[in-house]
């Protein structure tokens, strides 16, 4: 049995790659400032698009340069209706409030991250340190046509699905040995 040759990738594959990459995620600079100007929400198309571009530019260029690995990072659309439809017009929440809220949010994420409590959380729920957190089921995102919604993420925060029902939410949880965390 032969084992695998790793080649070295050129200039050319690293261009090309880029490039579709960048054609691939480009929508979300229109699409992610069109939603979170969305007429009552007080933020302006341009100063979300601008921020758009630069937080997508800094964040994949120290993806790249700092963690060495070829993923480009940019604002999760789910995530953006539901701060827009949900935190800021469903509940009226000003946007900057609500963006201090997400702001918190993120030092909380970091200083679990950096330190050991995620890994001690996640011992303690499984009972050892190598098995990997469970999931969560998101709280139900309901759209402004009255349609409800229910995500499915893994540990990682990756969505594996989402559904019209809490019932098919926590099915699909438990069958994949899942232990849901967070059911509303």
């Amino acid at each position: 049995m032969s084992t695998p040759v790793e080649e070295k990738p050129s200039l050319r594959t690293e261009a090309i790659a880029g490039i579709t990459t960048f054609f691939t995620m480009s929508y979300i600079v229109v699409v992610n400032p069109s939603i979170l100007s969305t007429a009552g929400t007080g933020m302006s198309f341009s100063g979300v698009l601008t921020a758009t571009v630069l937080v997508c530019f800094s964040m994949t260029l120290l993806m790249g340069l700092y963690a060495r690995l070829p993923f480009a990072v940019a604002p999760g659309m789910g995530i953006n209706a539901f701060f827009t439809y949900g935190i800021i017009l469903g509940m009226g929440v000003p946007w900057p409030t609500a963006l201090g809220i997400i702001f918190w949010a993120g030092v909380l994420f970091l200083l679990v991250s950096v330190t050991r409590v995620r890994e001690l959380a996640c011992a303690v729920q499984s009972g050892d340190r190598e098995t990997p957190c469970s999931s969560g089921l998101e709280p139900e995102i309901k759209l402004p046509n009255g349609v409800k919604l229910y995500a499915l993420h893994a540990a990682d925060g990756t969505t594996l699905g989402i559904t019209d029902t809490w019932a098919s939410a926590y099915s699909a949880a438990v069958q994949n040995n899942f232990v849901p965390l967070s059911v509303h």
